[in-house]
């Protein structure tokens, strides 16, 4: 991925408004923003315990990073990577 590209998705501001909604969300090195998944906060749920069995990620969430530029999908069972759109 290249990482100049990332630089029209709003990466900082995101970050913050993550932070602010409670998740645990950094700038990592491939470009992405990761958020992790394994705090506790109730912000994402790979097995769906909680939320029907389905991988789910709360819809704060998808906004935050919609209004952003970006679009999640799972890096593995405890992290969100957030790419640009």
């Amino acid at each position: 991925m290249n990482t100049k590209k990332m630089m029209n998705m709003n990466s900082k501001k995101m970050i913050k408004e993550l932070t602010a909604a409670g998740a645990v969300a950094f700038m990592g090195d491939d470009g992405s923003v990761k958020m992790s998944a394994e705090e506790g906060d109730g912000l994402a749920d790979y097995y769906g315990e909680f939320t029907g069995f389905d991988p789910w990620v709360d819809p704060r969430v998808e906004k935050i990073v919609t209004r952003n530029g970006g679009f999640v999908e799972w890096d593995n069972p405890g992290c969100l990577s957030i790419w640009e759109a």
